[in-house]
């Protein structure tokens, strides 16, 4: 994020408490979830009518190489074993779009052992349907572009050409 924004208080190592007010207060003008009574931001629009949409956010972070770290106690500053924000984050933006905007084809999926705060494809998605428990790289995959021909179970892309 410090290259995308030239902000050098970004996820600063040497800083645990973390990015700046200042920084944070001009990365929630640019939301997409931000509302403007809140930050004086743009009016978010969540109308995706023909786009079938499908979300992975990170519901626990694999820790067996430290077992006794404890996240908690030290402010979550570990990014490869301890969750981040992102999935809370997600969370809110998806929220925006489902119940009120009701794309063809939507879902949430909660991905397990995820392999960092943000590694859904190294982890496990038991609520994928077609086929629970599969690799979160898989279930991507197979989500937006279907399971490969022969494969059991069959799985349809949601990702569809419209052109």
């Amino acid at each position: 994020m410090q290259k995308w924004t030239n902000d050098t208080t970004c996820a600063n190592p040497k800083d645990l408490l973390g990015t700046s007010t200042t920084s944070e207060q001009a990365w929630l003008k640019q939301s997409l979830v931000d509302q403007p009574s809140v930050s004086g931001g743009a009016t978010p629009t969540f109308n995706y009518p023909a786009t079938g949409m499908s979300g992975w956010l990170c519901r626990s972070v694999l820790n067996t190489q430290y077992t006794t770290y404890n996240c908690a106690a030290n402010n979550n500053n570990n990014f490869n074993i301890c969750p981040n924000n992102s999935s809370p984050q997600g969370q809110i933006f998806y929220a925006n779009i489902g119940p009120n905007n009701a794309p063809p084809s939507y879902n949430v999926y909660a991905v397990d052992e995820c392999v960092d705060a943000e590694g859904v494809t190294g982890g496990l998605v038991p609520g994928y349907s077609p086929a629970p428990g599969s690799q979160g790289y898989y279930a991507i995959q197979w989500d937006m572009a279907g399971s490969p021909p022969g494969s059991s179970p069959h799985i349809p892309a949601q990702c569809v050409r419209r052109h």
